[in-house]
């Protein structure tokens, strides 16, 4: 008999949260062998993040990719998601 986990594992979208768009990005730089930073204007002036943070990201022509946070700038609007996406994948206007 499956468990809880395998069971939510099998069918995340039964349990998927929603919530507002935290932002737009404006900008992408890829960083060899680290992943694909994203320079966010952020539709709230307060918000909160953290890395190991799952992020749903949703292109203009409405392609949706799930990444982790990896990283965070400090005082800047930026974010290093998985290693696994491009530009080409993400354009301007996710």
């Amino acid at each position: 008999m499956p468990d809880l986990r395998e069971k939510l594992e099998d069918k995340p979208w039964q349990h998927e949260i929603k919530h507002q768009p935290i932002g737009v990005v404006e900008e992408t730089f890829e960083i060899s062998g680290r992943g694909l930073i994203l320079c966010l204007k952020f539709a709230f002036e307060k918000y909160h993040l953290s890395i190991d943070d799952d992020i749903k990201l949703v292109t203009p022509i409405g392609e949706e990719f799930l990444s982790r946070i990896c990283g965070i700038g400090i005082g800047i609007q930026d974010i290093l998601i998985e290693n696994k996406y491009s530009k080409k994948d993400i354009p301007i206007g996710t």
